[in-house]
C-alpha cells in the first residue's frame, strides 16, 4: 500500500494551529532540535507574549499517547494488564524453556531475545512465509510464538507489539475520538510496513500527514584521510576538536563514531587524557551520547554489591571474601569518611586472610571493629531482610518493599549526589517500581533470586543521563547524529568492515522472507544502501566534515570504506583548515614550548630507623632495587585477589605443618628406618590431622578431605626418599632466626635443619608448588636471587664458626608436589643424597667456602642497599619480575623489542 506524505518547511510548520497539530520525530534527541527550531523561527518572526508551540513527540512517545487514549475510550480489543519489555522476555523465557523439545537450548535467554525480536520484525515488517521456506528454526520460533500468544491470553495482558497492531485496528475502527487534524513527520527516511498502515489508518480518519525537511548542508566541505590506528585517529580527532573551539568558543563540533556503544570507554579516556589541559575543557567539556546499563552505573552497583551481601547474610548465614569486600568498597552509603577508609582496609585484610567463607558473626564482628556506627545501620538492614526470607518466597512487589527498607536503613545513596547520580538514582528507583509489576510472570522468589532478578533486568535496562546544553563538543554514535547539525564535525572509523556493516538476519526467520520484506539487516543490499543514506546524511549535517579511518588494527591492515571513494572527489576543504585537520598534532593552544629539566634519579633517602621484615626484604632488592624500594620504603603494593578457594598458601602451610609434626615425631633418620610401612603410614595420617585443624578451615569437608589423601601419599613418597639417606638427625624445624646488617633486621623461619652422623649441617626448605627455584642458575650469578636457603646457610655457617652447630655442607629442597615429589640442592661435597649436584661438578673451580663467603658478601650488600635507599630500576633477567606487584610504577610492563 503505497503512502506519500506533502512535504511542509518550518515556516509552514510553524503556521500550523498548535492546538491541533502534533509534530511526530524519529528519535528522542529530534525532539529537542525541532522543539529549538520552531522556538526560535517563532521569535524571529517577532512573535511576543508567550509563544504556544505543538508538542513535539517522538514516535514512541505518539505511540504510547495514542494507546493511553484507548483506555478512555471503549476499545473491546484492550486487555486488562500491559507487559513490559522484561516480563514479556520473561514469558518469551518460560515458553522456550518448556517448549526446548529433545534438543537442549544452551542458552535459552538468547534462544528467547531472538524469538522475541523476530516477532516484532515479523509484525513491524509485514514478513511473510512461503510454505517451502519454511525452515526447522521457523517452525520452532512458530510455535514459540503460538504459545506465547495461549499465555498472553491466559494473563489477560498485552506487550508493546500487539498493542501496536491493534492500535492501527482502533484507529480504524474510529475508537479514537481526539486525533489531531495534522501530523508533521520529521527524520523519517523510511517508513515500515506497519508504521504506513497507521499513518494510512490515520489519514483515512481525515488526519492531513505532512513532512518537514531538516535544514542541511547540501555543499559542505569535506576531507578524506586516513590514520595509523585506532587510538592516533582518536586523539587527531580530539587535537580538531579542541582547535575548532578555541579559535571560536561559540561553535559547536562533534565527532561521530559508527561503534559508539563499543568505543565509548576508549574515546572517553582518550579525550579526558587529550582534552584536560585545554582551556576551553573546564568550560564546555563534551557530551558523549552513549547509553549504558543502569547496572553499570557505580551508584547501582553499590546498591547491588550491598543487597547481595545482606541477602547472603541474611539466608545463608555466610557470604565469600569477594561479594564482603565488594560491599565493602562501593560507598554510597550511610558510612562516614573515617568509616569508609576504616572498611577499605578491612577489604585489604579479606584479602590477606586466608578465610575463604565469611559466616554471619564472623562479618558482622569485623564490621563492628571497623565502622560500628555503620555496622549498627547494616545489622538493621540484615535483621529486616532475615524476618521477610524467614517465610514463604515473596512475589517482586513483595521484595521491592524489602529492598527499599533495606537500602534506606544503610543510607542509600549517601549524601550530595551530583547531577548525574541524582539521574541515576531516579532511573533506579523508577526501575523499583517497574520490579513490582512483573510479579505476575516472574513468580515467587527467595530473597537472593529477587537480587539476581533485580541484577538482570538493571542490566537490561540502559540509561543516558541528560545531555548538558552548554557544551559545544558532542560525542555521538550514527543514528543520535543522523538529524543533528554543527558548524563542524569529524566522522572516525569508516572502514569497510563497519560500512555498510555486514548482514546479520533474524535465525529465526528464513532470510528470503526477509529480504523480500525489505527487512533490517536482511541482506548486503540492504546494508549498502542503509549506508550510504546515513553517510548522505551525516555529511550533510555540518559546513566542514572529516572523514577518516584508521590504517591499522594491532598488526592487521584495515581498509577505508569503498563508500568514501564517493567522497573524496567532492568539494574539499580550504587549505588552511584541511592542514590542521590532517596534523596528528594540531592543538588548541600553540603555547611557547617549556625548559625540559632531566635528572636521572637512582636513588632514594636513607632509611633513619631499622627495616624488619622477612627474607623478602633482600629477595626484592636483588631483583629489582627499585622494586624493593617501593615495597619495602615506600609500602605499596598490589591488592591481593580474593581467596575463592584452597589458595597456594593455604596448601603450602598445610604441607609445612605436616612435614613438620611428621619429623618432631620421628626425630631420626634410625627411627625412620625402624618403622615398617603401615604403622608409618599411621604416623603421618595422624600428623595430617594435626596439621589440617590449624590450616584447613573454612573449606568444605569434601575438599579438605582430598587434601588430605594427598598430603599423605606426597609425605610417603617423600620419606620413602629419605629412608635412602645416610644417618641424620633432624636438629631443627621451624626454628626461628634473625639476620641483622646495616639498617635491616630479617626474620625467618628454618624449614628444618639436619645434622648428619659425619657431622654436617644440611639445611632443607619445603616447596609445595609446581615450578621450583633454578638453585643452579640462581644462586651462581653475579647477583644471586632465591636467597632463603642462601641467607640461612650464611647464618648456620656463622654459627659453625663459633662451635656452637657443625659447618653446613648441603642445601636441599623438598619438593611436595603429587606431580613430582623429589630432594634436589647442592652440596660443599657427594653426602649420598640422590638428587643433590655437588658444587664441583656443577661450577668446575667453584670452592664451596668460596660460595658460602660469597653468599655473605652479597647479602651484606643487599643490605646496606636497601638501607641507603638504592634504587636502580634494573633486572638481571626478565623472568625476575614474573610476579612483580608494582609493574606500573617500574614502568618495565612493555613488551621487550628484542623478544
Amino acid at each position: 500500500m503505497a503512502f506519500t506524505a506533502d512535504s511542509v518547511t518550518l515556516e509552514q510548520t510553524a503556521a500550523l494551529d498548535p492546538a491541533a497539530t502534533i509534530v511526530v520525530t524519529v528519535n528522542n534527541r529530534l525532539v529537542w532540535r525541532v522543539h529549538g527550531l520552531l522556538l526560535a523561527h517563532l521569535r524571529d518572526a517577532g512573535a511576543g507574549g508567550v509563544l504556544q508551540l505543538p508538542p513535539v513527540w517522538s514516535l514512541s512517545k505518539w505511540l504510547e499517547q495514542l494507546h493511553q487514549e484507548r483506555l478512555f475510550n471503549d476499545d473491546a480489543t484492550l486487555r486488562a494488564r500491559r507487559l513490559s519489555p522484561f516480563a514479556a522476555r520473561l514469558v518469551w523465557e518460560d515458553v522456550v524453556g518448556q517448549l526446548q523439545g529433545d534438543t537442549p537450548l544452551l542458552d535459552t535467554q538468547l534462544a528467547a531475545m531472538r524469538a522475541m525480536a523476530a516477532s516484532r520484525d515479523q509484525d513491524e515488517w509485514q514478513i511473510e512465509v512461503l510454505p517451502y521456506e519454511e525452515t526447522e528454526e521457523y517452525r520452532r520460533y512458530r510455535a514459540w510464538r503460538d504459545h506465547y500468544e495461549r499465555r498472553c491470553r491466559e494473563y489477560d495482558a498485552d506487550d508493546d507489539n500487539r498493542l501496536y497492531n491493534t492500535l492501527i485496528d482502533a484507529v480504524r475502527g474510529a475508537v479514537l475520538r481526539q486525533l489531531p487534524a495534522t501530523v508533521v513527520l520529521v527524520g523519517f527516511n523510511e517508513y515500515s510496513p506497519r508504521l504506513r498502515a497507521l499513518l494510512l489508518a490515520c489519514a483515512d480518519q481525515g488526519m492531513r500527514i505532512v513532512s518537514m525537511q531538516l535544514p542541511r548542508y547540501e555543499n559542505a566541505a569535506r576531507v578524506v584521510i586516513g590514520r595509523q590506528d585506532r587510538r592516533t585517529e582518536w586523539v587527531t580527532a580530539a587535537h580538531w576538536a579542541a582547535s575548532e573551539l578555541a579559535a571560536d568558543p561559540s561553535r559547536k563540533v562533534a565527532i561521530i563514531s559508527p561503534q559508539m556503544q563499543a568505543d565509548a570507554v576508549f574515546a572517553r579516556r582518550i579525550l579526558d587524557q587529550e582534552l584536560s589541559a585545554r582551556p576551553f575543557a573546564p568550560a564546555y567539556g563534551f557530551n558523549m551520547s552513549v547509553g549504558r546499563a543502569l547496572a553499570e552505573w557505580p551508584l547501582v552497583r553499590a546498591a547491588f554489591h550491598w543487597l547481595s551481601a545482606i541477602a547472603l547474610l541474611a539466608q545463608e548465614g555466610e557470604l565469600s571474601p569477594q561479594a564482603f569486600g565488594q560491599a565493602l568498597l562501593s560507598g554510597f552509603c550511610g558510612a562516614s569518611d573515617s568509616e569508609l577508609s576504616a572498611m577499605a582496609v578491612l577489604d585489604a585484610r579479606l584479602r590477606e586472610s586466608r578465610t575463604i567463607v565469611w559466616r554471619k558473626e564472623a562479618a558482622c564482628g569485623m564490621l563492628d571493629k571497623a565502622a560500628p556506627d555503620f555496622s549498627f545501620r547494616f545489622k538493621e538492614a540484615l535483621s529486616l531482610w532475615q524476618s521477610v526470607a524467614a517465610g514463604a518466597q515473596q512475589t517482586s512487589g513483595a521484595w521491592t518493599d524489602t529492598v527499599r527498607q533495606a537500602l534506606a536503613l544503610i543510607g542509600f545513596p549517601g549524601a550530595q549526589l551530583s547531577s548525574t547520580n541524582f539521574q541515576v538514582c531516579a532511573a533506579f528507583d523508577a526501575m523499583l517500581h517497574d520490579f513490582s509489576l512483573i510479579q505476575a510472570y516472574a513468580g515467587k522468589v527467595g530473597g537472593l533470586g529477587a537480587v539476581s532478578l533485580l541484577q538482570r533486568m538493571a542490566r537490561e535496562n540502559v540509561f543516558q543521563p541528560q545531555r548538558d546544553p552548554d557544551v559545544r563538543l558532542d560525542v555521538l554514535g550514527f543514528l543520535e547524529a543522523e538529524h543533528g547539525q554543527w558548524d563542524a564535525v569529524w566522522i572516525l572509523g569508516l572502514t569497510d568492515e563497519v560500512l555498510p556493516a555486514s548482514p546479520d538476519p533474524n535465525p529465526f526467520l528464513p532470510a528470503p522472507a526477509q529480504a523480500r520484506a525489505g527487512a533490517p539487516r536482511a541482506t548486503p543490499e540492504r546494508e549498502k544502501q542503509w549506508a550510504q543514506d546515513m553517510l548522505r546524511a551525516l555529511c550533510a549535517v555540518a559546513p566542514k566534515v572529516v572523514l577518516s579511518y584508521p590504517m591499522m588494527d594491532a598488526d592487521r591492515a584495515l581498509r577505508p570504506s569503498a563508500l568514501l571513494d564517493a567522497w573524496a572527489t567532492g568539494s574539499t576543504l580550504d587549505d588552511a583548515w584541511a592542514a590542521d585537520a590532517l596534523s596528528d598534532s594540531a592543538s588548541t593552544v600553540r603555547m611557547t614550548p617549556l625548559p625540559l629539566e632531566s635528572r636521572e634519579d637512582r636513588r632514594g633517602l636513607a632509611a633513619t630507623g631499622v627495616i624488619e621484615g622477612g627474607s623478602d626484604l633482600l629477595e626484592t632488592q636483588a631483583l629489582n632495587p627499585l622494586w624493593a624500594y617501593v615495597r619495602h620504603r615506600l609500602g605499596a603494593r598490589a591488592l591481593q585477589p580474593y581467596p575463592e578457594t584452597l589458595t597456594a598458601t593455604v596448601r603450602g602451610t598445610f604441607l609445612h605443618d605436616m612435614a613438620q609434626k611428621v619429623w618432631e615425631m620421628l626425630g631420626t633418620s634410625e627411627r625412620l628406618a625402624a618403622l615398617a610401612e603401615a604403622p608409618l603410614a599411621a604416623l603421618v595420617n595422624e600428623a595430617v590431622e594435626m596439621a589440617a585443624q590449624h590450616t584447613l578451615f573454612g573449606i568444605s569437608p569434601a575438599l579438605a578431605d582430598l587434601e588430605k589423601a594427598r598430603a599423605a601419599a606426597v609425605m610417603m613418597t617423600l620419606l620413602a626418599q629419605e629412608r635412602t639417606r645416610p644417618g641424620f638427625r633432624v636438629a631443627g624445624v621451624e626454628q626461628a632466626m634473625a639476620w641483622e646488617h646495616a639498617a635491616l633486621k630479617v626474620n625467618m623461619r628454618v624449614d628444618r635443619i639436619d645434622e648428619t652422623d659425619a657431622g654436617e649441617t644440611i639445611v632443607m626448605d619445603y616447596k609445595s608448588g609446581q615450578r621450583h627455584p633454578d638453585f643452579k642458575k640462581d644462586w651462581l650469578r653475579p647477583r644471586p636471587v632465591n636467597l632463603q636457603l642462601p641467607l640461612y646457610a650464611t647464618i648456620l655457617q656463622q654459627e659453625a664458626a663459633t662451635g656452637a652447630r657443625s659447618p653446613v655442607m648441603g642445601l636441599l629442597f623438598a619438593k611436595l608436589n603429587a606431580r613430582k615429589t623429589e630432594l634436589t640442592g647442592l652440596t660443599g661435597e657427594d653426602l649420598g643424597i640422590a638428587g643433590a649436584a655437588v658444587i664441583g661438578k656443577v661450577a668446575p673451580g667453584v670452592a664451596w667456602d668460596a660460595l658460602l663467603q660469597q653468599w655473605q658478601d652479597g647479602l651484606r650488600q643487599l643490605a646496606c642497599d636497601l638501607s641507603e635507599g638504592v634504587a636502580d630500576n634494573n633486572s638481571w633477567a626478565l623472568q625476575d619480575l614474573q610476579y612483580c606487584d608494582v609493574l606500573p610504577f617500574l614502568r618495565l610492563a612493555q613488551e621487550n623489542e628484542d623478544e
